[in-house]
């Protein structure tokens, strides 16, 4: 009998506890249901926000000043499925531990339907540790869905290094991405993917000095893709020039 009773208190405490892990989220999403999905690098310039609903969905990536934007929309189905990530890992009992980083990056994720509203960041603090693995799962899955829209919509955007550059140390990046760092040893064409809209490029050349203090020649340049269609970088008179050269891209590289 004792065994019985136990038995029942047991069954009764599991279901409580199932039942309280999934609390705040009905298990049919809403048909209003709301996200807001962002991330921030703390002291660095460079933040990214996406909004999810049946009606709308968009992407806002900024860095340096600059801020493109993409828009694109989901059938139930696929937002029903980032719905359930976020019930089945419990996101409206996930807490911070309380926390004060100074300069701390992080992410936030927003929830709604109706009157009802969840919020939790962790830019400045972390979230506790009973919770990490949770949030680490929601955080994963959002990024990686951002990732899978953004790259739908990137353009390829071709440069060229020209055989000036041969022997120099040259750093490329567009925004915070490193496309070449090293020695040029022959002229050469890549592509980057990028969203369509404006982008921060950085070229440096090092002086060839060794007792010269910072970069030879140096230049950022915004670039606007919808009226440059690609770049040639190049060495002349000593000086570091960057100039619009579109290519086509499968006919050069099938040569």
């Amino acid at each position: 009998m004792t065994k019985k009773i136990v038995l029942v208190v047991l069954m009764v405490g599991l279901f409580g506890f199932f039942r309280g892990c999934f609390a705040g989220m009905p298990y049919q999403m809403p048909a209003d249901f709301t996200l807001e999905f962002s991330t921030g690098a703390g002291m660095i310039d460079q933040s990214s926000e996406m909004d999810l609903s049946l009606k709308n969905c968009s992407i806002n990536e900024r860095y340096g000043g600059f801020e493109n934007k993409i828009t694109f929309s989901l059938s139930k189905v696929e937002l029903n499925a980032v719905y359930h990530i976020l019930r089945q890992n419990s996101f409206p009992r996930i807490r911070t531990n309380g926390s004060m980083i100074n300069d701390k990056g992080g992410e936030s994720v927003s929830v709604s339907w109706g009157a009802t509203h969840y919020h939790l960041g962790t830019s400045g603090t972390d979230v506790g540790f009973l919770w990490r693995h949770k949030w680490d799962n929601i955080v994963s899955f959002l990024s990686d869905f951002q990732e899978k829209e953004e790259t739908k919509q990137k353009i390829t955007f071709p440069i060229k290094l020209d055989a000036s550059l041969v022997e120099k140390k040259v750093t490329l990046q567009v925004g915070s991405d490193v496309l070449f760092y090293g020695k040029v040893d022959k002229a050469q064409r890549f592509s980057v993917r990028i969203l369509p809209g404006h982008h921060q490029l950085n070229v440096q050349i090092p002086s060839d000095s060794p007792s010269s203090l910072g970069p030879a020649s140096s230049q950022n340049l915004t670039i606007d893709t919808e009226s440059v269609r690609g770049l040639k970088i190049r060495w002349t008179a000593n000086q570091l020039v960057v100039e619009e050269d579109y290519y086509p891209l499968m006919v050069e590289e099938a040569k």
